[in-house]
């Protein structure tokens, strides 16, 4: 009997250890995690933190930041409507910049659409981005709808279901990072909405499951989030060998991409406005990156569309040090940008 309750105890002094051990490990990792963000923001500042919610105010994500990202039925998420900070500013229809009247046009009516660059992140205002920087070139009105993380897809459906009420003379995507960054045959990666809601919906229905067993075997989803995003690579590797696992398709990324663009020309077309394709520069200038756009200009030209790629120009107009990051641009980037456009729609007259 004594044996029995000293092993007894060896085994919970050594479950105790292993459990605090574990809990340890979490926390250094939830620790690492937030440096490697704040070391990471540093590179662009301010840097926009989204946040993900419902529309009554529930948050769906663990970060809490300054840009509201609210849950929309067609594109996942979009800006949350009526928001003001210190450096930026969201509108009464979840565009960045002042309340735009919907039906009264004074002016020749832009509309920017894409992710982050287009938005503006890191940006110090409003007045800072490239769309406000274009609209005091061109003296037009210049609506600035992209939203953070959003890639073509999600542009196409807000452009069919919201955008063309609001009457544009010409459409301006200004895009690619993101198509390239979630090739078709990878798994969702980066501040991705979609991917984040559906984490949690999956968590959610682990630990709410009508088997007591199986609520109880997934409480580490809950508990260890962190280990697990660690060891869910290893896992995929060992029981998943059969599913792509970072093996990507330029070609099939590049072609996706195309076809949506060629669709937003072909509603362009359907709604009397013009459309004009750009595709976003990087700083590192990668040759994985090259190949994705001439991928996507390839299929384009095939349907009679010409792009114009920002980091494939004569003479290089965008300077390495006007990047924040690998993609964001500071003010001196975006009114770069805003200046190669607004040469672009003078000259091929977009605007007519």
């Amino acid at each position: 009997m004594r044996s029995s309750g000293k092993i007894l105890l060896i085994l919970f002094v050594n479950m105790l250890i292993l459990g605090l051990a574990t809990f340890g490990l979490e926390f250094k990792l939830a620790q690492d995690r937030r440096k490697a963000e704040a070391k990471w923001s540093t590179q662009v500042t301010p840097y926009y933190w989204p946040s993900l919610q419902t529309h009554d105010g529930i948050a769906l994500g663990t970060r809490s930041g300054p840009l509201k990202l609210v849950l929309h039925p067609f594109v996942s998420y979009a800006n949350l409507p009526n928001q003001k900070t210190p450096h930026f500013s969201i509108n009464n229809l979840g565009f960045r910049g002042g309340n735009i009247p919907k039906n009264e046009k004074t002016k020749k009516r832009i509309i920017v659409i894409g992710g982050s660059t287009a938005f503006g992140t890191g940006l110090q205002s409003d007045d800072e981005t490239f769309a406000q920087r274009l609209e005091y070139l061109l003296d037009a009105e210049v609506i600035n709808a992209a939203v953070v993380g959003h890639a073509s897809g999600q542009e196409l459906v807000s452009l069919v279901m919201e955008l063309v009420d609001l009457q544009p003379d010409l459409v301006i995507a200004l895009n690619g990072w993101n198509d390239y960054e979630r090739q078709p045959t990878s798994k969702f990666r980066g501040s991705n909405g979609f991917a984040e809601i559906e984490e949690r919906l999956k968590t959610l229905q682990s630990v709410t499951d009508d088997s007591l067993l199986t609520r109880v075997s997934n409480l580490y989803w809950v508990l260890f989030p962190n280990i697990t995003k660690k060891l869910e690579p290893l896992w995929i590797r060992l029981f998943k060998r059969s599913e792509q696992t970072g093996e990507t398709d330029l070609g099939l990324a590049g072609a996706v991409y195309a076809t949506n663009m060629t669709k937003m020309h072909r509603i362009s077309e359907a709604f009397h406005f013009t459309f004009l394709c750009v595709l976003q520069p990087d700083r590192d200038r990668q040759q994985r990156y090259r190949a994705f756009r001439e991928t996507a200009k390839m299929h384009l030209q095939q349907a009679g569309i010409v792009a114009l790629d920002l980091s494939d120009l004569d003479e290089p107009a965008i300077k390495a040090e006007w990047y924040m990051d690998e993609m964001h641009l500071d003010a001196a980037g975006n009114q770069a940008i805003a200046r190669i456009i607004a040469n672009k729609i003078v000259a091929d007259g977009l605007l007519r």
